[in-house]
């Protein structure tokens, strides 16, 4: 089965290499990484390179084996 992993707000850092390699490698995890601007998204991929190397990185964004996708976050919408 498929499982979707999303991410908010976290650095991507390599003091958590373990653990998101455990998550974002699995082949059955699609995963979400939500990013505020241009500027944190640049920082997420530069940390995520040294967690799971550029080749595996550009292999997971692309093409039929494409499990990592980068979005915009959305700006909270207030209702009451």
């Amino acid at each position: 089965p498929q499982h979707n992993l999303y991410i908010f707000g976290h650095s991507l850092d390599v003091t958590d290499k373990d653990i998101l390699c455990d998550l974002i490698l699995n082949d059955n995890v699609h995963t979400t990484i939500f990013y505020h601007n241009k500027e944190t998204m640049g920082r997420q991929i530069a940390n995520l390179v040294k967690v799971i190397g550029q080749d595996e990185l550009i292999r997971r964004t692309g093409g039929s084996t494409k499990t990592i996708e980068f979005k915009l976050q959305q700006d909270m919408v207030n209702r009451r």
